[in-house]
């Protein structure tokens, strides 16, 4: 299967090239469906070492890497003429595995001493803990992340690598003035042939929807965190990942809560939100109708236009990362435009959900602390 590049041919206000390279894995990510019959069961922390890897050696000049909970994303700038030799050699940097086992420990204790130093703060232990719901079908837990990041090896970091990074496991999306720049020669000027080629999926687990019920958790902390998460689960086996996308990212939108994140994958849906206070968002979800749909799909447009126009590392991040599911942002947007409320209550009707709350509270000991 050929490397997929997706491209925008929309200028942007700094007049570069804005490009993405997004892979199939993250922290939250450990499972995956390769090319054997039983599942590849790789390492959490695996995509954390990596990027710290590829920062040590400086193997990709003025990449940006960002690991999020079940993709990995490379970002980078360059001009139109730079564009084909920025792009082959990261490709090449990624798929050619040629490494050092002194840097990789380099890597791995650069890893770890970030994580040590984020994990003093309360907000980042509460996040983990409530991915720990918001990411149940992939199996992600907090003291496996721990253990996988104490033990990672130098033998566990070469086998992940050979099997998440392949070429049929890079995604790349491009932004800017593309006038002349045809995706399909981008790609055969990197000659990738002789490259690992076999496809790299998330793998899940099953649970039963009906059983799962709201969770609330509370832990000590220095200062007091409050985190709630809805889960939606989509009942409807057939249906459609961008569906899911389209209807937890309006969910999000109906609970007029800007630090409100949405996030989707083929096995989990959330909406998260880190707040000052205690609070129910199940407590905000309306019935839908014409207006609130109305208002919800203006206010997710422009979003996304706003990335577009300002913010394009953003968007070129969260293109390469839709396009890791096989969704093009650039139609999924054009679907969205176009929707109407009453095409919607098509897609509500033949997607049923159920959602649940988690909440996560930290807290001193004896109680909220007050300035």
């Amino acid at each position: 299967m050929p490397l997929r590049i997706e491209t925008n041919d929309h200028s942007v206000k700094d007049g570069k090239i804005h490009a993405a390279i997004g892979l199939t894995g993250g922290f939250a990510a450990k499972h995956y469906w390769t090319d054997k019959e039983e599942p590849f069961v790789g390492n959490f922390a695996f995509f954390n070492v990596l990027f710290n890897y590829f920062r040590q050696s400086q193997a990709i000049p003025g990449a940006v890497y960002d690991v999020l909970r079940s993709t990995a994303i490379i970002t980078l700038e360059t001009t139109k003429e730079e564009l084909p030799g920025t792009l082959s050699s990261a490709v090449m940097q990624l798929l050619k595995k040629d490494f050092s086992e002194a840097l990789f420990d380099q890597a791995k204790n650069l890893t770890k001493e970030g994580f040590s130093s984020q994990y003093k703060h309360a907000a980042f232990r509460g996040l983990l803990k409530v991915y720990e719901v918001t990411e149940l079908h992939k199996h992600f837990t907090l003291n496996e992340l721990i253990e996988d990041l104490e033990n990672i090896t130098y033998e566990d970091f070469v086998r992940c690598a050979d099997a998440l990074l392949t070429r049929d496991n890079l995604r790349i999306y491009l932004l800017g003035d593309m006038k002349g720049i045809d995706a399909q020669t981008l790609v055969s000027g990197m000659q990738l042939e002789q490259m690992a080629s076999h496809p790299v999926q998330l793998s899940g687990f099953i649970y039963d929807p009906y059983l799962k019920q709201d969770a609330y958790v509370m832990n000590l902390a220095r200062e007091d965190v409050f985190i709630n998460a809805l889960t939606i689960e989509f009942l409807n086996e057939n249906s459609m990942l961008s569906t899911h996308y389209l209807i937890t990212e309006l969910l999000a939108e109906t609970l007029k809560e800007k630090a409100a994140l949405a996030s989707v994958d083929a096995h989990d849906a959330s909406i998260v939100l880190e707040s000052d206070h205690l609070g129910s968002l199940k407590e905000k979800i309306q019935p839908w109708t014409e207006e609130l749909f109305s208002e919800a799909r203006r206010s997710l447009l422009y979003k996304y236009l706003w990335l577009l126009e300002n913010d394009p590392r953003s968007f070129v991040s969260k293109g390469a990362s839709m396009l890791t599911q096989g969704i093009y942002i650039d139609w999924y947007l054009n679907w969205l435009d176009k929707m109407t409320y009453q095409s919607f209550q098509t897609e509500i009707a033949q997607n049923d959900t159920k959602i649940n709350e988690a909440q996560v509270v930290l807290q001193p000991l004896g109680g909220r602390r007050h300035g």
